[in-house]
């Protein structure tokens, strides 16, 4: 039968995939689960699902076991770009021992600015064991984002980007990520073609910002 159009399932196959979920189920006035809710705390990731990887694009993967040992991906790139959200977190969780795109040790690697920055730490994984890679980059970036990919480079010379970055953020973020070390504008960083301020600037930043080289 079914329940407000659901199917009801009268048999479940049982399938260790490595993950482990809490579930709580909302139970209507008659006893029939009316909802069923996927708690995203996860023990260990070890199967890269769909479903997971909407959680993760969600900003809703939750924490990662301190007890699951890193795991290594070895893949396509079809595979690292439809689960790179979930990949990302692994990363900067410390999980993922090592990366490699089967079939991209070399050649162009096509992403967006923010995905570069989100992805940083899995893509210097990927980088470590990788030949020549040119970061086909697209779309503008906060500073903060244009500050981690160029540590991202100065780690890794052995990448590149295909363009200039496109910058839009306000004045005191702008300012801010431009520290005289690790900064956005630091001799190194990656080359910046246009920056769109948002928002009011004060007579101080708009001198600050005349002042950067």
């Amino acid at each position: 039968g079914t329940n407000d159009g659901f199917p009801l399932a009268n048999n479940i196959d049982y399938r260790n995939t490595g993950v482990i979920l809490r579930v709580l189920p909302r139970v209507a006035a008659n006893g029939n689960v009316k909802k069923i809710n996927v708690r995203d705390s996860i023990d260990s990731v070890l199967f890269l699902g769909s479903n997971i990887q909407k959680v993760a694009d969600q900003g809703k993967l939750g924490s990662i076991s301190t007890t699951a040992a890193p795991i290594p991906i070895q893949n396509s790139l079809a595979y690292f770009r439809s689960h790179l959200g979930v990949i990302g977190a692994l990363a900067d969780a410390d999980k993922l021992q090592s990366l490699q795109i089967t079939d991209l040790n070399s050649g162009k690697l096509s992403l967006t600015g923010v995905e570069i920055a989100r992805n940083s730490k899995a893509l210097g994984i990927y980088l470590n064991s990788a030949g020549t890679v040119v970061l086909d980059n697209s779309g503008p970036v906060n500073a903060e984002q244009a500050k981690q990919i160029g540590s991202l480079l100065k780690v890794h010379p052995n990448a590149t980007l295909a363009r200039p970055l496109e910058i839009t953020d306000s004045a005191a973020s702008i300012l801010a990520a431009a520290d005289p070390v690790s900064g956005i504008f630091v001799t190194g960083a990656p080359s910046i073609g246009k920056i769109t301020i948002t928002g009011d600037v004060n007579a101080a930043q708009a001198d600050a910002i005349e002042a950067v080289p």
